[in-house]
């Protein structure tokens, strides 16, 4: 978990800031797993297609809306309830006259959810319904978390803030391969924010040997930078 070099109170103390902000911030799973079910599996809704008048209105929207508030406040809560209104009409409207076709509703499922809601242009409930999908049901994901943690706090970036740490996780974890990663808009927008360059004559001349260069003429071709 860590190396030799740094002190035992300062090791002890990482721990128990850790252990602390695990208890404030930690999943409530049960709580989630009882909400998942009712929204984004359709086997739970084929009891209410035919036998509630409100299924379409009414159905699932306060728990959409309590995981939304918890686990997803970037997306837009009017059109994720939207959404999720217009994906439960038209799910009754294939399925409520097929509830006694067993091989048809077993095809009901999540995955299948999810790509409904993709064919009807529902694209904020298909975010959820895509972030719930792929969450692991083991702890696989946690352990390499971990040992990425350790990997970059090391003994020499004992001072790293939480933040920071996170901000390096995120882009460790979450972002695509570096095969189609394109620094070029990034570093136009910070080219562009201001003068970076000293402006005397001589620094003028040296920015012009380099903006003549081949390699930087085709490598921001597309920036309008030239």
């Amino acid at each position: 978990m860590t190396d030799s070099h740094r002190a035992y109170e300062a090791v002890r103390n990482e721990l128990i800031r850790c252990l602390i902000n695990f208890i404030d911030n930690r999943l409530e799973t049960t709580e989630l797993m009882n909400i998942v079910p009712v929204i984004f599996n359709p086997q739970h809704w084929i009891d209410k297609l035919t036998s509630d008048a409100d299924f379409t209105e009414a159905y699932g929207n306060s728990q959409l809306s309590s995981l939304r508030n918890v686990y997803m406040p970037d997306l837009d809560k009017s059109s994720l309830v939207s959404e999720f209104t217009l994906l439960k009409a038209e799910v009754k409207n294939r399925y409520s006259a097929q509830i006694d076709n067993a091989p048809v509703m077993a095809k009901l499922n999540r995955n299948m959810l999810l790509k409904l809601a993709i064919q009807l242009d529902l694209p904020v409930f298909a975010e959820a319904a895509a972030r719930m999908l792929s969450l692991f049901p083991h702890s696989m994901y946690v352990e390499r978390l971990v040992s990425s943690h350790n990997l970059i706090k090391s003994g020499i970036r004992a001072s790293m803030s939480r933040d920071t740490i996170n901000d390096y996780l995120i882009v460790k974890e979450s972002m695509g391969p570096v095969a189609s990663f394109d620094p070029r808009p990034s570093i136009a927008k910070w080219l562009s924010q201001r003068q970076r360059r000293p402006k005397t004559s001589e620094s003028q001349e040296k920015l012009q040997r380099y903006t003549d260069n081949d390699f930087v003429k085709t490598f921001f071709s597309n920036t309008g930078l030239e």
